[in-house]
């Protein structure tokens, strides 16, 4: 992550070189990507929204204002509001039974085979706990951060929070196979 004045700087620079935007590009890239693969297990589509997203925070960098915020929670804002529309329109493709895993399952260490379960676990809910619990399970974002990024108040995103947790824990415990490998 950017400092806080290295990042004001280089947006206000990129508002008159867009060449400046490259260095936001290259430090946010992964994290916009792993935040967006998380989301939906799929590779090739996830990289067309990362795409996606840096398209529109360059077409609209004149119009950024810094709110305090850093702004790579900016990104992840746009970057739920792209996946909460791929979602919406493809769940069907989405919620097939095995997420796409890269790897073969026996090479998976034992993490990633949690979160492919996690993951999948996560897409049967409804979009509003997949946003606020990924971004505090796989983002480790403060509550505070949450609201900001979701437009919410802190109470509204503890309570979805407690809500979501509950409906993902019920949704693991019906996939024997997670229970066999991690016992709840």
């Amino acid at each position: 992550m950017l400092d806080r004045e290295v990042e004001k700087n280089l947006l206000e620079k990129a508002k008159e070189d867009k060449e400046a935007f490259g260095i936001i590009f290259e430090e946010y890239f992964s994290l916009i990507l792993n935040y967006i693969f998380g989301r939906i297990g799929l590779k090739e589509e996830a990289k067309d929204l990362t795409e996606e997203v840096f398209t529109k925070a360059l077409l609209s960098i004149d119009s950024y204002k810094d709110r305090g915020i850093p702004y790579s929670n900016y990104l992840i804002k746009i970057a739920t509001n792209l996946v909460n529309n791929f979602i919406k329109k493809n769940s069907k493709f989405i919620l097939k039974d095995d997420i796409e895993i890269e790897y073969k399952e026996d090479l998976l260490d034992i993490e990633e085979k949690k979160f492919f379960y996690i993951q999948k676990a996560l897409l049967k809910l409804p979009l509003n706990y997949q946003n606020i619990l990924t971004l505090k399970i796989f983002e480790k974002k403060k509550i505070k951060e949450i609201g900001e990024i979701l437009n919410l108040n802190e109470n509204t995103v503890k309570t979805i929070l407690k809500r979501g947790t509950e409906k993902l824990k019920k949704e693991l415990e019906k996939d024997e196979t997670f229970l066999r490998d991690f016992s709840l």
